[in-house]
């Protein structure tokens, strides 16, 4: 329940809501563009994510599905340094936000040796994960190790991850 207009709830106060943004664009598209406005939005509305996951799309305007290559990241990791700068002492996702402890919510094991993942993938501001089922399953797995805990995923940036959430959901 939301307890004003900004979108902040009494769940967010006990710490027991975790807001997670997951974004991808296309390389044609200016992350910069589209990142600086969500950012300032979702702020404005007090409802800016604890965590940021990049993630590539299994679909492409070539084909529709997984591809059968592992991914290349290195498009996923501008954006997460986009967002960086954009966010540069907005959050930090360890420590409190309005005086309210965030829980983390750490990565899938092995994830940081993943062999498609540059060295320095994850950060305080977003991390890169080299596919959506990755995601979902994490996102999945952190629901139900915590139930107390309420996830809210917004699923943005390109209409091919949307597609593919939705497919992946069934």
């Amino acid at each position: 329940k939301d307890d004003n207009a900004t979108g902040t709830s009494s769940d967010d106060d006990e710490g027991k809501l975790q807001r997670v943004l997951l974004f991808n664009c296309t390389p044609d598209r200016d992350p910069q563009k589209l990142l600086k406005p969500l950012a300032e939005t979702l702020a404005a509305r007090g409802v800016f994510p604890h965590h940021t996951l990049f993630v590539p799309p299994d679909s492409t305007y070539m084909k529709l599905g997984p591809a059968g290559a592992p991914p290349e990241l290195t498009w996923q990791v501008n954006m997460r340094s986009t967002w960086q700068d954009i966010n540069s002492g907005r959050r930090i996702s360890e420590t409190t936000r309005q005086g309210v402890k965030v829980m983390p919510l750490p990565l899938p094991p092995g994830i940081l040796s993943h062999a498609a993942l540059p060295a320095a993938q994850e950060s305080i501001n977003g991390a890169v994960l080299p596919n959506l089922q990755m995601a979902l399953d994490w996102l999945r797995k952190r629901a139900r190790e915590t139930p107390a805990l309420r996830l809210q995923v917004l699923v943005t940036g390109s209409l091919y991850l949307v597609g593919d959430l939705l497919k992946l959901l069934g």
